[in-house]
């Protein structure tokens, strides 16, 4: 036994001669994954821009929508008086002034809607500015 007693040793050496095509394809892949990364912060900020913009236009067509509506009302009130003073003479049937009761009613639903379809854009808007929203 002592005389086929023998020592042995290994050793490897790793030599990497094709792992830098895999290294150069993944730095490309990287690169790649940053720009469509960067394509979508600016694709984000670019569609938060577009409902800002949104908002903004929405709010200024309904304070003009209610700022019409206003005037409308006004003049259907006016109407409204001189339809009821004929009505009262006997100028006009109830055909007709129920009509000019029914345009100054239908009038002052459609304010209504107006008001608060702006006051719901103005604080659209608010969010997005990053004002606090309040309810008075």
């Amino acid at each position: 036994m002592d005389n086929n007693f023998s020592q042995s040793g290994t050793l490897n050496l790793s030599i990497p001669l094709f792992t830098r095509f895999s290294n150069k394809s993944n730095l490309q892949r990287a690169r790649v994954q940053r720009q469509l990364a960067e394509v979508s912060v600016t694709e984000a900020k670019n569609r938060l821009r577009q409902d800002i913009e949104t908002a903004y236009n929405s709010a200024l067509a309904s304070e003009q929508s209610y700022q019409a509506s206003l005037v409308r009302v006004k003049s259907l009130e006016e109407t409204f008086r001189i339809a009821q003073q004929r009505f009262d003479l006997g100028a006009i049937n109830s055909v007709d002034f129920q009509v000019a009761q029914n345009n100054l009613f239908n009038a002052q639903a459609d304010l209504i809607n107006a008001k608060y379809t702006y006051i719901f854009r103005v604080k659209v808007l608010d969010f997005y500015l990053g004002n606090p929203i309040n309810l008075n």
